[in-house]
């Protein structure tokens, strides 16, 4: 109705102090969503109106929504827009406060203030950063800061899954904390050896563990460099007395790893907790290899096997020797009779 009446300020202040009220914490209705929505609105009434301060203190109290809500990028603009205003305020009045002694403490305390509060959004977006490259590949995470959206394709690529054999019964007469440094010393291992091999790990899902070579950075070598960690993985890891200890007496210690290759899907999944997962029949078919395989054996599958002597035949076998022990035509389920193969180092 102010608007109607042709009263823009006082329409704008209307918008802007709803919106402050939205933004406060302790304010039983507080919704940053609604506090942005009215902000924004009487940031655009004063945009080309000579009332400056109001505006200065619009886009200060948006920012701090925005600092709430871990927006960095927006409230940094946010907050170097109030300075450019608050300046542009100090410069308007120079001559009427110049006799205030106080006119340049108070630019500085304010100067202070803006240069703290940019200090800390820095220091969240960097610790944000950090955090982002902890969960998620490397590049993937760069692209993800700069604000792309992650949906890659991927014409040939390795999946690996590995699972530890008979955990359900291993792990059901530990206790919780013993299993948990039983799994954590197991997948600390296979992420040494899958980084050390140029792969990528790609999730846990209980006792399995799921990597790929070929994604998110594509590479012609991605059948060897999954080979080279699969038979690592498989010789290497051994259990330090403690762990080993920590096991029930009849337990014994062995994993099962299935592996395929072909065409996957790569992406983000998720707006709150980001994940980044791998897609395709491909991968559902290495799954299928480590589920159908034998304890303390690599199971490949027949386009895999193919794929990799290929690759051996064309730039020369560095893998130290190898071999594919054929498994004949199974019934793998939800596939149908398969050729598979073990593949074993000579």
């Amino acid at each position: 109705m102010a608007e109607d009446l042709g009263l823009k300020e006082l329409a704008a202040n209307n918008l802007g102090n709803i919106g402050e009220l939205y933004a406060e914490k302790g304010f039983d209705g507080y919704n940053p969503a609604k506090a942005e929505e009215y902000l924004l609105q009487a940031i655009d009434y004063y945009k080309d109106d000579s009332q400056k301060q109001n505006q200065c203190d619009f886009y200060k109290s948006l920012a701090n929504v925005y600092r709430h809500e871990n927006k960095w990028e927006e409230a940094d603009t946010c907050f170097q827009k109030y300075h450019e205003i608050y300046v542009e305020i100090r410069s308007d009045d120079t001559k009427n406060v110049i006799q205030n002694f106080g006119y340049e403490r108070k630019v500085a305390e304010r100067d202070k203030e803006i240069a703290i509060a940019k200090a800390a959004a820095d220091a969240r977006m960097n610790a944000t950063t950090g955090l982002l490259h902890k969960v998620l590949p490397p590049s993937i995470a760069t692209r993800l800061i700069k604000g792309e959206k992650i949906a890659d394709y991927f014409s040939q690529i390795s999946i690996l899954f590995a699972d530890i054999v008979g955990f359900t019964p291993i792990a059901s007469k530990m206790p919780a904390r013993k299993v948990l440094a039983f799994l954590n010393y197991v997948f600390g291992e296979f992420d040494r050896i899958i980084e050390s091999h140029g792969c990528e790990k790609i999730k846990t899902i209980g006792d399995g563990y799921m990597a790929v070579a070929g994604a998110p950075i594509e590479c012609a070598d991605h059948a060897e460099r999954i080979t080279r960690a699969a038979l690592e993985m498989m010789s290497d890891i051994q259990l330090p007395d403690d762990i080993r200890s920590s096991l029930p007496k009849d337990a014994i210690f062995n994993i099962r790893i299935g592996i395929n290759c072909g065409p996957a899907f790569g992406g983000i999944v998720g707006e709150n907790r980001f994940v980044y997962d791998i897609y395709s029949d491909s991968v559902n078919t290495a799954a299928r290899m480590e589920s159908h395989g034998e304890p303390g054996k690599i199971h490949v599958s027949e386009e895999f096997a193919f794929h990799l002597q290929n690759r051996l035949d064309m730039v020369g076998d560095d893998l130290g020797g190898i071999t594919f022990e054929e498994r004949g035509e199974m019934e793998i389920k939800g596939k149908g009779m398969m050729k598979t193969y073990f593949l074993e180092k000579v």
